[in-house]
């Protein structure tokens, strides 16, 4: 009979000379992770799903020293890549302890490697989508002569979602327009369900438009605007859809499939105010063309009705 610290010993053998102390390369989704990077042990959560159920679950440890190193990896990354939701790609040494059990002990963060994975998952993205039509069919919908009820989708207090409402409701022409906020969150692995759930709930609205927007962010931010299923939803909806995500040099697939897309949510907030301009400037020409000629219509039927009067005088006298 063994004892349990002699089972114990024997895993942690068998798993060392099964992995030579070698360092892995590992892809996974951060579930929760501890405080302190650099200053402190860190610990970590990490979670690979499929289908909306956990396949596998470890814990990882990050060394101050490690982390250290991983935060000059990461850069201005950094808060998009360590948060909870975030799928990260890293080195690690698998290790097992007799009384923690079994962790991953990481080392570095391969940025380069992740900045990849997403780039082609994107161009998978664009393939399957060609293949079904989908760049084409949103962008076959009217859009309204004066698009005055806008379902607005994303994150409400972010500055693109600030900076939309500001361009159109405090803009100086005052025009008139109903905006519906449709709240979702536009970063992370489950920001394409829940912007699928807010597009959903906006085109039951039917408004004039919808306008999905998000602020500046990095590549790793905007990825969730890559997903097929996102894409392919937006395709798929009845109103047509106008984008403004990220910055001026961002261009996501959720822009290719939009019936219209602008560089940034202000940009998507001017491009509202010139629709509604340009009807109001036709409406003035069209008020201006109707008051010459009801002006010339009553000039003549003036000259009609003096003239009616003086025959009518010449006849009298007659």
């Amino acid at each position: 009979m063994y004892s349990l610290s002699q089972v114990a010993v024997s895993i942690r053998q068998a798993l060392e000379r099964a992995t030579g102390n070698r360092s892995w390369l590992i892809r996974a989704e951060i579930l929760k992770i501890s405080a302190g990077l650099w200053q402190k042990t860190v610990y970590v959560d990490l979670v690979e799903e499929s289908g909306g159920s956990q396949r596998a679950k470890m814990r990882g440890v990050i060394w101050p020293s490690n982390g250290a190193r991983i935060l000059e990896t990461l850069g201005n990354e950094a808060s998009t890549v360590l948060a909870p939701g975030s799928e990260m790609v890293f080195t690690a040494r698998i290790e097992f302890h007799e009384r923690y059990g079994l962790s991953l002990f990481i080392e570095n963060v391969d940025l380069r490697h992740m900045l990849g994975e997403m780039e082609r998952r994107k161009q998978a993205t664009i393939a399957r989508l060609k293949e079904l039509g989908a760049f084409e069919l949103n962008k076959r919908l009217p859009i309204p002569a004066a698009p005055q009820r806008i379902a607005l989708v994303g994150s409400p207090g972010t500055s693109g979602f600030r900076d939309f409402i500001a361009k159109t409701l405090r803009h100086p022409s005052m025009r008139r327009l109903h905006i519906e906020a449709f709240a979702s969150t536009v970063q992370g692995t489950a920001a394409p369900k829940a912007l699928i759930d807010a597009l959903q709930a906006a085109e039951a609205g039917a408004p004039d438009l919808i306008v999905l927007v998000r602020g500046g962010g990095s590549k790793l931010d905007l990825d969730c605007f890559n997903d097929f299923e996102l894409c392919r939803k937006i395709s798929l909806l009845g109103i047509p859809v106008w984008t403004g995500i990220g910055h001026e040099s961002d261009l996501v697939v959720a822009d290719l499939v939009a019936h219209s897309y602008w560089k940034t949510p202000t940009d998507v907030g001017d491009a509202v105010i010139r629709v509604l301009d340009h009807v109001t400037n036709e409406v003035h020409n069209l008020a201006a063309i109707l008051e010459r000629t009801v002006h010339r219509w009553l000039e003549d039927q003036q000259r009609e009705l003096d003239q009616f009067g003086n025959e009518i005088q010449w006849s009298s006298q007659a």
